[in-house]
């Protein structure tokens, strides 16, 4: 749903025989799956428009999709751009997301991919808000 299906995020642990994933995937990626479904599932999505442009800036080494129920929230999932055969894959990316925001409070809340957790979260008047994502 973040992403409209774009090619990359596809599930390629889905193979003959192992409909249900590998070890590996079952591990991370199929778990991770899951957490964003339920994530999903907590969204407007009748009135959800996929949007980016509100998106100025994100840390090296990620690619973001958004959601945006206009009026309502805004929805962004950051993904790490590297390939499982990049030496540095895996390891904690960091740096600042940068969004432009209406002129009103925001509650900025980062999520875990792995377990769901919220991981840090803060508040924005609007502007240009920086917030420094957790490792």
């Amino acid at each position: 749903m973040f992403c409209g299906a774009h090619y990359d995020v596809i599930d390629f642990s889905i193979n003959k025989h192992f409909e249900t994933g590998t070890a590996e995937s079952n591990a991370t990626f199929r778990s991770w799956m899951k957490i964003l479904s339920e994530t999903i599932h907590g969204i407007d999505l009748v009135r959800a428009r996929p949007g980016i442009s509100f998106i100025k800036g994100t840390p090296p080494d990620t690619c973001a999709s958004a959601l945006v129920v206009t009026g309502q929230s805004r929805h962004i999932r950051l993904a790490d751009a590297r390939e499982k055969e990049d030496p540095q894959a895996g390891n904690p990316i960091e740096g600042s997301l940068v969004v432009n925001l209406p002129e009103q409070r925001h509650r900025i809340r980062f999520a875990s991919p792995a377990t769901g957790e919220i991981l840090a979260e803060t508040t924005s008047g609007g502007g240009h808000p920086a917030a420094r994502l957790p490792a």
